[in-house]
């Protein structure tokens, strides 16, 4: 399994075989490290000298990666309201999102806005400007909401 090394102070002093043996068996390398009162770094230093795969920390979810897809495509929340909802970064729904194969939005494009109102209020001769001031976007946001626009259609 590892190769013949010498050993360092470090390891010396502590139980590699056991610590690499429950790391492999799926505990964390903070919680060695606590346990034998060394840092997390040293944990990693050892098992990269003895050649032992690190195993990324994923998060367990409470939702499948497809219900995380369907909320965001069918029910349009957007990835921070998603990641706020579970308890994690957005960056972990933008990865579940990319796992479950969704193309992702990009600026406002996901926002959640009354395109009828918006018709509506453009219909009524509000100018484009007014009202994307008025939603906190930009103006060719509303415009591509707008049926006859060039981006609208």
């Amino acid at each position: 399994m590892s190769r013949r090394l010498r050993l360092t102070p470090l390891e010396k002093r502590l139980p590699v075989q056991d610590i690499l043996d429950r790391y492999q068996t799926g505990e964390l390398a903070r919680s060695l490290a606590e346990e034998f009162l060394v840092s997390e770094r040293s944990v990693f230093r050892l098992l990269d000298r003895h050649d032992v795969p690190r195993h990324g920390v994923r998060v367990n979810l409470p939702l499948s990666n497809e219900e995380i897809a369907r909320r965001y495509l069918v029910e349009r929340q957007e990835i921070q309201q998603i990641a706020a909802e579970l308890g994690v970064s957005r960056h972990t729904v933008a990865s579940r999102l990319d796992d479950a194969g969704v193309v992702r939005r990009v600026g406002h494009r996901g926002k959640n806005l009354p395109d009828d109102e918006i018709r509506q209020r453009h219909a009524n001769g509000e100018s484009i400007r007014s009202i994307a001031r008025a939603y906190g976007v930009s103006p060719p946001t509303i415009r591509a909401r707008l049926p006859g626009s060039p981006a609208g259609q």
